[in-house]
């Protein structure tokens, strides 16, 4: 009887250092995969300055369209003139 038990006890103690040693393994991969996280999300910009960039891009793109768009009226006042001249020259 005392060998079965013997046997039975060494048997769970394996079994208990196995599991103990591959929870230390998972913990170990875990911590150093929250480590990666964190040096991953320190390189993102923050959502305020993401919303700064976004701003100052739209606010750069309606300027240039606003320029744009007043070089074309202008454009298409002096072909009209143009044409209400040589209109009128021809009249």
């Amino acid at each position: 009887r005392m060998a079965y038990l013997e046997k039975l006890l060494g048997d769970s103690a394996d079994k208990h250092a196995a599991e103990l040693n591959s929870l230390k393994a998972t913990h170990d991969r875990h911590a150093q995969e929250m480590s990666d996280l964190a040096k991953a999300h320190a390189a993102h910009a923050t959502l305020s300055e993401r919303v700064a960039y976004v701003e100052k891009k739209i606010g750069d793109s309606a300027d240039k369209h606003a320029k744009e768009l007043q070089g074309l009226k202008d454009a298409h006042d002096a072909h009209l003139r143009g044409l209400e001249s040589l209109k009128d020259g021809h009249a």
